[in-house]
């Protein structure tokens, strides 16, 4: 089996794991490293996800989340044992640290945000134009990325994700595992593997099973504002939501599989509430996993706004600003420039909306400035024509920074979105 080179983690309900012996690991290379003896590791047990069975293999550290949210992390011993065989309990002299504490009491290197661009964002594999990474997970994770920052009233809604998971049946090396008690506050779990990336594992009946995820410490790679994404909401109630839209309810953990596989949803952001426990995160992991979801991404829900981001009213945002020849500042400048402009479009919009219902789409935008700063021509391309007159009026009434070339050519991609 290939052995995974992301951080990694592995997590049990249940507070604590008695481990049976496997095979001494060989040495392996993960996103950090135990400085001690890792037969350590040697203790841990083996999981099994489905007849596939896992090793995690040279564990940098383990953190333990207790029924009333406590947080213990014990790290790879500094010197071997006398007999690194014998039974112990790893978080013996193990003291609670606050989250915000637990990088650096295992030794993690510090998260480094994926770079947005300003001129493309990732939406497929080697597509023309785009700016997608080398490494595929980056591409899949732009599938629950968050929307880049974009021109235009109003803005895409805030994400409320932390941490980010792909599926993975592979060995994990180079990883934390968490043990977190099954009536611990989902929450706290979701504050941990945020700071620790993750490998999730579950107990089920007496054998350690594990969930075929790994959880990247990293923001998903930037994605297109316009693209809406797919939100579970676990609280007193429970919602699905294509944001922004209308929520839809869901009655039990059991049915949310399939409202999701109807709704079309292959990556979705599963949020949990303040009464939220691990268990219900791992049921709605298992339910997420049974139809075929690709990706995850774990975190708080949104306090008294939970239920509020759906209709917005008609939106027009701009993004995927070019201009030939110039460096990114001069870019930003006259994307800075057009910004006035959008206000305008809305309103022409939502008078549009009122005649042609559900009207909307995403256009080519193309403004011609002159060396004086005025705009000398603009186009617009695939949209209908009501849309393409909102577009081309008010980005000629636009005013540019002066001294640039005549003639120059700004273009960017505009979409207007009912709601």
């Amino acid at each position: 089996m290939n052995k995974l080179t992301l951080i990694s983690v592995g997590f049990a309900v249940l507070a604590g794991c008695k481990g049976k012996e496997a095979g001494k690991p060989p040495p392996q290379t993960g996103s950090g490293q135990g400085s001690g003896d890792a037969r350590w590791v040697e203790k841990l047990p083996t999981v099994t996800a489905g007849d596939t069975q896992l090793l995690i293999q040279f564990a940098i550290g383990l953190v333990r989340i207790g029924a009333d949210g406590s947080i213990v992390v014990a790290t790879a011993p500094t010197a071997a044992p006398a007999d690194p065989r014998a039974p112990g309990d790893p978080f013996g002299a193990a003291k609670a640290i606050p989250v915000a504490g637990l990088g650096e009491a295992l030794g993690l290197p510090p998260i480094v945000p994926r770079p947005e661009s300003a001129f493309g964002v990732i939406e497929s594999t080697g597509s023309a134009g785009s700016d997608a990474a080398e490494n595929p997970a980056d591409v899949a994770f732009a599938r629950l990325g968050h929307p880049v920052a974009a021109g235009g009233a109003p803005l895409p809604p805030k994400r409320a994700t932390t941490a980010f998971a792909l599926i993975h049946a592979n060995d994990v090396s180079g990883g934390v595992m968490v043990f977190a008690d099954a009536t611990a506050s989902a929450g706290t779990l979701v504050d941990v593997l945020a700071q620790t990336g993750g490998f999730l594992a579950v107990r089920n009946g007496t054998k350690l099973a594990a969930l075929p995820l790994a959880l990247d410490r990293h923001a998903p790679a930037p994605n297109a504002p316009h693209k809406a994404w797919f939100e579970v909401r676990l609280g007193p109630t429970i919602e699905l939501e294509a944001v922004p839209g209308k929520p839809i309810p869901v009655e039990s953990i059991a049915k949310l599989g399939e409202i999701t596989k109807a709704a079309g949803a292959t990556a979705v952001d599963l949020l949990v509430g303040p009464d939220t426990k691990v268990q219900d995160v791992v049921a709605a992991v298992e339910q997420l996993r049974a139809v075929n979801i690709e990706a995850i991404g774990l975190g708080r829900a949104p306090g008294a706004d939970s239920g509020k981001r759906g209709d917005q009213g008609p939106r027009v945002l701009a993004w995927d600003f070019y201009m030939a020849d110039v460096d990114q500042t001069a870019t930003e400048k006259f994307q800075a420039a057009l910004d006035p402009t959008y206000e305008p479009m809305r309103e022409c919009y939502r008078a549009a909306l009122a005649k042609t219902p559900d009207l909307g789409g995403t256009a080519q935008l193309a403004v011609f400035v002159a060396a004086n700063g005025k705009v000398s021509g603009a186009e617009a391309a695939g949209v209908p024509p009501a849309l393409i007159a909102c577009a081309v009026t008010a980005a000629k009434a636009a005013t540019f920074p002066t001294g640039g070339t005549a003639g120059a050519k700004v273009t960017a991609k505009l979409g207007f979105f009912p709601r």
